[in-house]
Parts: C-alpha cells; sequence; structure tokens
C-alpha cells in the first residue's frame, strides 16, 4: 500500500505518542480495530467520510461510539483526524503505525506473493532464510497473485524482489526491445 505524507506524520506522532505512555500494543490492537470499523461500507463508516457533516458533529458521535471501548488517547486522536479532514487517511495510519511497532520490536513484515499459495514448509524456509539475513524476526504476509504465473516476488517494506515467472518474461520483453539486432 502506498503511503503518503500525511498519513505518515500521523501515524509516527501517534507512535511516539503511545510509546511515550507504554502503550504501543493496546494502541495498535485500536487502531486495528478502527480499521476495520471504518473500512467497509457501514453506516459509520459513511457518516465519517461525508465531507459535509461538520467535524463538531463527528467528534460527538466518536465519543459516544468509542468511549467505552477505546482509550481516551485513541479516541482524542480519531477526534484530532474529524478536525482536520483526514479519516480517510486511517488505514494508512495504521499501516505507518505497524510498522513503527515492527520497527522497536525489530521485526520485519515480508509480503510473499505467488501465483498458488505457499506450503507451510515453503513460507517457513523464507522465515529463516529472510530471518537469518536480516538478523531480525520476520513476519510472512502470504498473498497469491495468480497473475505472477510462477516463482515468488517478495515486499520487504519499500524493496522488492522479484523472481516470478511474469516479472521475468517483462524483463525479458524490456530486455528484446532494447536490443539492438
Amino acid at each position: 500500500m502506498m503511503v503518503g505524507a500525511g498519513a505518515r506524520r500521523y501515524g509516527r506522532a501517534l507512535f511516539v505518542l503511545a510509546q511515550g505512555r507504554g502503550e504501543t500494543e493496546r494502541t495498535g490492537g485500536e487502531l486495528a480495530k478502527l480499521g476495520v470499523m471504518l473500512g467497509g461500507d457501514t453506516e459509520f463508516s459513511r457518516f465519517l467520510k461525508h465531507p459535509l457533516i461538520p467535524p463538531k458533529a463527528k467528534k460527538a458521535v466518536l465519543r459516544e461510539a468509542l468511549g467505552g471501548g477505546f482509550s481516551g488517547m485513541v479516541v482524542n486522536f480519531m477526534c484530532l483526524l474529524s478536525d482536520k479532514r483526514r479519516e480517510r487517511l486511517l488505514p494508512e495510519i495504521v499501516v505507518v503505525y505497524r510498522g513503527l511497532v515492527d520497527a522497536a520490536q525489530g521485526v520485519l513484515e515480508v509480503e510473499a506473493q505467488s501465483a498458488v499459495p505457499l506450503e507451510k514448509v515453503e513460507v517457513e524456509a523464507l522465515r529463516e532464510t529472510i530471518g537469518r539475513a536480516a538478523g531480525k524476526e520476520v513476519r510472512v504476509m502470504e498473498r497469491v497473485r495468480p497473475q505472477l504465473l510462477g516463482g515468488l516476488r517478495l515486499r520487504l517494506g519499500d524493496r522488492v524482489l522479484d523472481a516470478s515467472l511474469s516479472g521475468g518474461l517483462s524483463r525479458l520483453g524490456t530486455t528484446l526491445r532494447e536490443a539492438r539486432l
């Protein structure tokens, strides 16, 4: 997921605040719950994202709806997003926040894309090999993408290692187009 500068600023600010209070995990869990609540096409989601509803009304609903099950810090954060009309950034903020928590804990998230589901043995081998090379604990997120045709594409933060059949064919095509015959 591409993350914008605004989401990075808000995510980093919330992380620093939560870390200072020793509540990084709790805040991360609450953000994930909020991401699910606002991610779908629910009445609550439509209400919060509606541009014509004033922030004051949104904040009242947020305080009522989230007050019991969420920390004051997260409720206040959502109210700040509402004041700034940045509610739509929440999915990106969740990604940024999770990445900061992982980095602080020495965890590297790797997205493994393949044309067919990977076997558990293959996932474990990836986890061990990358973990040894990076010197970190590795969390593998699997994605099935049939358009890869075969092979594997790994995404480690902003780096992509493409060993897929479609990637190889694309590189071959580029080489042939650039070749002077």
